[in-house]
């Protein structure tokens, strides 16, 4: 176990990039650190006025990062823009009302990219009861100051009355998943176009078609879906709700409709889980809780395989390692820690 003086306040959010060489940290202090992934040595310290890092992901070919901020924006970077100093080179996307403007806003909770990077997708609350997932395309974004182009908006879907906390990509990238503070899981089936939707002259007809096509799972009570996770061969779909893992059985044929079905619990921990991954080989999931533990399980059999203390308090955050090897985790006391997914109490 290696523990890294990170932030001066909670750590909220973790990223390691694709190649595993790198690791991001955000959170209450104004500040993005970069980690040397083997080292543990400092790389960059970015500061931004944003008042909070909600969440954070690299693109599947690391050349991005997008950031949750805690304001109605999606924030873009280049990876050769992490560096010591202000965030350069970022590119902001303006998510909120147009009517309201941005400081009736909440902000942006969660970010996920698309398994191909092609698509963006952000999750927040917009006003009031109404929470706004939207979707976005990156790859106009490229390097080189006169070629930035920000992300173009393609769609967006509100669902009133269910504050967005969460969103995932199905391994497949054809559905996103979306995790609300009222116990349910909505399923939007626009991550791809359908084959079947051509034609400029028949944007309407398919937009009120995606609309219609909209999946909501109730996962079970009023506690909230934290985070949400597909295995990596798209066949489970794993929520955190409270203290509680689901797992549900996912299919997703041709284009029908998204069908889930309740496949078994995962309990042990004492407290809301905040977070969870599959391993790559799909066989373990890791989970994260406020408890202070951080537990591995068969994602199979649901047993628990072993429960680790990383000592630093309530945990917040999580992020696994590509190799699925070692884990990060982030908490209150604004400390990192880095655990081997073999060790034992």
């Amino acid at each position: 176990m290696i523990q890294w003086t990170a932030h001066g306040r909670f750590v909220r959010a973790l990223g390691y990039s694709p190649d595993g060489a790198i690791l991001v940290s955000g959170g209450d202090d104004q500040a993005l650190f970069v980690w040397d992934a083997v080292t543990g040595d400092r790389r960059a310290d970015i500061r931004h006025d944003f008042p909070v890092i909600e969440d954070l992901m690299f693109s599947p070919d690391g050349r991005l990062l997008a950031l949750a901020t805690g304001r109605p924006m999606v924030i873009v970077c280049d990876r050769d823009g992490l560096r010591d100093g202000p965030l350069a080179g970022a590119l902001a996307r303006d998510t909120g009302d147009p009517l309201l403007g941005n400081m009736w806003g909440p902000g942006v909770s969660s970010i996920a990219f698309s398994p191909d990077g092609q698509y963006l997708v952000s999750v927040g609350a917009v006003s009031g009861s109404v929470a706004r997932a939207i979707l976005w395309q990156v790859t106009a974004f490229r390097r080189g100051r006169q070629q930035h182009n920000p992300p173009t908006r393609l769609d967006s879907l509100d669902l009133r009355d269910h504050d967005t906390l969460t969103a995932t990509y199905s391994s497949d990238g054809r559905t996103i998943a979306l995790g609300t503070s009222r116990g349910m899981i909505v399923l939007w089936p626009y991550a791809i176009p359908w084959k079947h939707l051509r034609g400029e002259d028949r944007v309407e007809r398919d937009r009120h078609l995606r609309r219609s096509r909209m999946v909501e799972v109730r996962a079970g009570g009023d506690d909230p879906v934290r985070r949400i996770a597909f295995s990596p061969d798209g066949t489970t779909l794993a929520a955190a709700i409270g203290s509680v893992v689901d797992l549900w059985d996912y299919r997703h044929v041709d284009e029908k409709l998204p069908v889930v079905s309740r496949r078994r619990q995962i309990r042990g921990h004492t407290d809301a889980v905040q977070s969870l991954a599959f391993s790559p080989d799909g066989r373990t999931i890791v989970t994260a809780s406020l408890d202070g533990t951080l537990r591995i399980w068969d994602a199979r059999e649901t047993f628990e395989r072993s429960c680790l203390d990383p000592g630093i308090g309530p945990l917040h955050c999580m992020a696994l390692a590509p190799d699925g090897m070692t884990v990060a985790v982030g908490g209150e006391s604004g400390e990192v820690t880095i655990l081997d997914l073999d060790e034992r109490p």
